[in-house]
């Protein structure tokens, strides 16, 4: 089964008061960051499992990489325990029509699949999460919006 769905961008660009204000609130973020980041990065992904707006990838050291959908942004934490996603197998090939009219496939599988046997590394900003693997082009974490049902959303990862 296919599904064409009309998407927008579920993550607007935060906007800060002053340059202090910004690097505040990425100082803030950047401290807790720094320790979870260390648990993963260099280390060799094993697999992952993803819903629509959530993904656990596997790293070789045990430790696993938490990403879903948050309240305009992504939230990520890196968790001993490998977390169980709700949804399962998704049964149906999904494509987004984006506000240009252009329309993309939702490949989420074809990507991941290109980081597992290989080291990664994260690095988080305060609104999106990147990854990228050795050899390997970075990707961006990111969300989309259904139009005709707001309360579904998608966990994106797309090259940057």
């Amino acid at each position: 089964m296919s599904r064409v769905i009309r998407v927008a961008s579920g993550i607007a660009p935060v906007a800060y008061s002053s340059l202090s204000d910004a690097s505040s609130a990425a100082e803030e973020k950047n401290i807790d960051s720094k320790k979870k980041c260390s648990l993963v990065n260099g280390r060799f992904v094993t697999g992952y499992s993803y819903s629509k707006d959530a993904l656990v990838i596997d790293f070789d050291n045990d430790w696993h990489l938490l990403v879903s959908v948050g309240d305009n942004e992504i939230r990520w934490d890196v968790v001993l325990e490998k977390p169980s996603l709700h949804g399962g197998e998704l049964g149906e090939s999904i494509s987004f029509q984006l506000s240009n009219g252009e329309t993309m496939r939702w490949e989420q599988s074809t990507i991941l699949d290109g980081f597992v046997g290989k080291q990664a590394a994260i690095s988080p900003s305060d609104q999106y999460l990147f990854i990228f693997a050795r050899n390997e082009a970075e990707h961006m974490f990111s969300v989309f919006v259904n139009q005709e049902d707001l309360n579904e959303k998608f966990l994106i990862i797309s090259a940057t």
